[in-house]
């Protein structure tokens, strides 16, 4: 139970706990036209303070994911009090050590998964997935090298999801490399999904153990895959499959018959984690009847 919070206001300014240990990764921004993404060594130390909390957050959940830039702005979080390690609790937490105390953590902030700025996708100043964690809340705790590792994320994120540029967004800086397609048309629409006339997923059957934070169509001629960014919110996920349905709701061609229900989604799992999970879609001139798209349990 949280009893203790000391609150790190939205405004501060997140240079002041980088100065000394972290730097921005040279370059790491450049390709999506924002600014660079924070570096750091690890956090190490007892006690656990409220800006050692934050850095370890920061330093933590802002990465690569493959080709995608994730970038956290307007962070607030609250600690709380220390307790010990609880294996029903804390099951499934990677590399956690068992011994050091656990702080609870919560806050908010918004979360930027960005694409590489592309002509053909013709994304730029909206190559980047926002959401806002309003009600996140998390975890503080020792690894097995002393290192404190802070995450935290609202499970209705998803819900606030918008399109959008990058922080420190600057189309005078941005890269925009083509995708080696001399005849791509050089304006498109940013929402993979809206430009090609696909229909927005219905995850809602997932929603209990995996949090959708981003899916992008691909173009069905280099890329045949829904791709899907999940986190997994507990332990133990049931298997899952999608389904492309028609006006009158039957499957249009579903390309996996392991699955009864759909097409199933196979993703490594890990509590904690982001992982993706690439669906394969009707061909293109079936891909045409698809009105609707959902998950659902197998």
């Amino acid at each position: 139970m949280l009893t203790s919070y000391v609150r790190i206001a939205a405004t501060l300014a997140l240079s002041s706990f980088f100065t000394l240990a972290a730097l921005g990764q040279p370059g790491s921004g450049k390709a999506y036209g924002s600014r660079d993404m924070q570096t750091c060594a690890p956090v190490k130390g007892d006690p656990l303070t409220q800006q050692k909390a934050l850095k370890a957050f920061l330093c933590h959940d802002e990465h690569m994911f493959g080709d995608k830039l994730v970038l956290i702005e307007e962070p607030s979080l609250e600690l709380g009090s220390a307790r010990r390690y609880n294996r029903n609790e804390d099951f499934g937490v990677s590399n956690i050590d068992a011994t050091a105390p656990v702080f609870p953590i919560r806050g908010s902030f918004r979360l930027y998964f960005c694409s590489p700025i592309s002509k053909y996708m013709g994304n730029q100043g909206e190559n980047c997935l926002i959401s806002k964690h309003a009600n996140a809340k998390g975890l503080c705790y020792k690894d097995g090298w002393g290192a404190w590792i802070c995450s935290m994320s609202d499970p209705q994120s998803s819900q606030s999801q918008v399109q959008g540029p990058p922080p420190g967004w600057s189309q005078a800086s941005a890269a925009a490399p083509s995708r080696n397609q001399p005849n791509a048309p050089q304006q498109r629409s940013a929402q993979p999904e809206r430009r090609a006339g696909r229909p927005k997923p219905d995850f809602s059957e997932m929603e209990k153990w995996l949090e959708v934070v981003r899916y992008e169509y691909g173009d069905n001629a280099s890329d045949h895959n829904l791709s899907m960014w999940v986190k997994q919110k507990v332990a133990n996920v049931p298997a899952f499959c999608m389904q492309f349905l028609d006006r009158d709701g039957v499957m249009v061609d579903p390309a996996d018959s392991s699955c009864g229900t759909g097409i199933l989604m196979h993703f490594l799992p890990g509590p904690g984690q982001v992982a993706k999970i690439d669906v394969p879609m009707p061909p293109e001139g079936h891909m045409a009847r698809v009105v609707s798209a959902r998950v659902k349990r197998q």
